[in-house]
């Protein structure tokens, strides 16, 4: 299987990332270097809208949130883009529905970056989305088109 997703990231930013969730199995991307890509970086993110830029051969998405909580998700830059959105929304909302339960955030925070539960959602998340050919049709009908 072709790999169209190498990490999913929610983190808390302001000057520079705080990584509450680094989700990346392929390993290809480094926390280190993630860290410093964000690092004094002045981002301007309207909340609730997706931002996208290109690194190193890679797509970054995100989306920030009111709480100033960074959902990312790192792709191949030619990863369709409503998928890409799905993908981010979805994140959003587990992380939300996981933070929901417990009301002292900063040891939620701590819990979670333990918690192999939220490492399992992350994974159905990464696997569903990292696969487009199960989840989008138009995906299917290009794929069969090339193919020909």
């Amino acid at each position: 299987m072709n790999q169209h997703i190498y990490t999913l990231c929610i983190f808390e930013y302001i000057s520079s990332p705080k990584i509450l969730i680094f989700y990346s199995p392929s390993n290809h991307i480094n926390l280190n270097d993630f860290k410093s890509i964000f690092t004094n970086q002045n981002f301007n993110i309207k909340p609730g809208t997706i931002f996208s830029f290109e690194f190193n051969g890679l797509g970054y998405n995100m989306i920030v949130d009111l709480q100033n909580i960074i959902y990312c998700v790192i792709t191949k830059i030619d990863y369709p883009k409503r998928l890409v959105s799905e993908c981010i929304k979805e994140l959003e909302i587990q992380f939300n529905s996981k933070q929901n339960l417990n009301s002292n955030s900063k040891q939620y925070f701590k819990e979670l970056q333990m918690n192999s539960q939220f490492t399992t959602i992350c994974k159905k998340i990464y696997d569903k989305y990292n696969n487009p050919e199960t989840i989008d049709k138009l995906v299917q009908i290009t794929n069969k088109v090339n193919n020909i």
